[in-house]
């Protein structure tokens, strides 16, 4: 992680100041403080554990909120056909990211905490990583759609068909 000079003196000053207010963790903050104080860029998050150096896009957070709204369109369009036959209601259910190798998965649980998607288990863990990649295929099928917020039945069914590629 690459941070300024400013970036790296606030955050020495702060380990610094939370060494004094948090007296159990004070070793991990002096640590923290002379990790940065010396440029020590690997060593950065061993005594910041819950920093994640890693980062969501805006446009990957973008492209989140679009899956998790076509989830709910998903779901909103099968539950009002009146005609379900040749569509498995498995394949509208959102399964979720991979919380090993999908950040997503963390930005699901922020949405959470702010109240966002509560129709969709939003934090469920998908356990795969071909989540994201299908979810890829049925977002750009959806775009598609004259009115993606209104599915027909033929629109349904060709999302549902770019889940698996096909």
């Amino acid at each position: 992680m690459k941070l300024s000079d400013v970036e790296r003196i606030i955050l020495i000053n702060q380990s610094r100041i939370l060494a004094i207010l948090d007296p159990d963790s004070a070793k991990s903050h002096e640590l923290a403080a002379e990790a940065l104080e010396g440029g020590y860029e690997g060593a950065y998050t061993w005594h910041l554990p819950s920093f994640d150096p890693e980062v969501l896009s805006a446009e990957e957070c973008s492209e989140t909120l679009n899956i998790l709204t076509m989830f709910l369109v998903l779901k909103r369009t099968y539950d009002e056909l009146e005609d379900k036959s040749g569509i498995d209601s498995r394949e509208i259910e959102y399964e979720g990211f991979d919380g090993n190798n999908d950040k997503q998965h963390g930005f699901c649980f922020f949405l959470e905490k702010e109240g966002k998607f509560k129709d969709l288990n939003i934090t469920r863990n998908s356990h795969s990583q071909g989540t994201l990649p299908m979810y890829r295929r049925m977002l750009a099928a959806w775009e598609r759609c004259r009115d993606i917020s209104s599915l027909a039945r033929e629109d349904l069914q060709r999302i549902l068909r770019a889940r698996t590629g096909s």
